[in-house]
């Protein structure tokens, strides 16, 4: 146990590369102290640090990701060993609550922050991008929601999961009145997608229309994109299946701009890591 510990505390000190974050929380009715960090470690887990129930000696072991400001999940572990996973989101608050599921069973969950300020653990601030974005309509644009899933909870066999709404949109300005586009959106909480490239002809002062059949079926599939500074506005006016997307999927929803270039990914659907120029 010692050994493990040494070792712990060894590798949590070594993802420090910020100030850390200090809170307190519960678990029902098991008090405890958390310290979170901002960790390169793995680019699958941006949060990094550990906790201790009230009274007890040993750590816990966290690791997870902070979404958007607004959803925090980490997973814990003990030994090396995954005991249990936190499922929470930013209340009226300002504090962290929700769920904390392990051993088959939820339980209520809180953290409350004591010390440090939990923006330094995300990833990435979408804002500061558009900040440094130009006008002009040529670029890549992404919009980000995210939310805890409950579609498939189930009280005796719980499950949650991060959930995510949104995607990227590519625009080229390919004339005075024309832009080519590329747009990957997905809709929760099922997860269906809209995905469409075509060319939009100017209809009004900020806007462009795509009317086209993308099936080669003679259905016509009509999305509009309002330009609004450095954001776009998609609207779909036709149903799903004229444009091909998923039963649940639609073409709606502001999009803000993050890269001046047109981006492009090898693997079809553009990350928003890939769309800010992040590995």
């Amino acid at each position: 146990m010692i050994r493990y510990f040494l070792l712990s505390v060894l590798a949590f000190s070594c993802t420090v590369a910020s100030a850390s974050v200090k809170l307190s929380g519960s678990i029902s009715k098991y008090k405890f102290t958390m310290e979170l960090v901002s960790s390169t470690v793995d680019k699958d887990y941006g949060v990094r640090g550990r906790y201790q129930y009230a009274g007890k000696t040993a750590y816990m072991d966290v690791k997870g990701n902070l979404y958007d400001h607004s959803v925090l999940q980490l997973t814990e572990s003990f030994e090396g060993k995954e005991t249990g996973n936190f499922y929470l989101e930013l209340d009226d608050n300002g504090d962290w609550s929700g769920k904390w599921i392990g051993n088959n069973k939820a339980m209520e969950a809180k953290l409350v922050v004591t010390s440090g300020d939990m923006e330094e653990l995300a990833p990435y601030d979408l804002s500061a991008y558009t900040e440094k974005c130009n006008s002009a309509l040529t670029g890549t644009y992404v919009h980000e929601y995210y939310w805890i899933n409950d579609f498939q909870y189930d009280e005796s066999e719980p499950n949650l999961e991060v959930g995510f709404n949104g995607g990227t949109v590519t625009i080229q300005e390919i004339g005075k009145d024309k832009i080519s586009f590329s747009f990957s959106i997905t809709c929760g909480p099922t997860y269906h997608g809209a995905y469409l490239s075509g060319t939009a002809t100017k209809t009004a002062p900020n806007e462009y229309t795509y009317k086209q059949s993308p099936m080669d079926d003679g259905e016509i599939c009509h999305v509009t994109f309002t330009f609004d500074g450095k954001s776009v506005n998609l609207g779909q006016q036709s149903g799903n299946m004229e444009c091909g997307f998923g039963a649940r999927a639609y073409a709606e929803g502001s999009f803000d701009k993050v890269n001046n270039l047109v981006i492009e990914s090898d693997e079809g659907e553009i990350s928003t890591r890939e769309a800010i120029g992040l590995k």
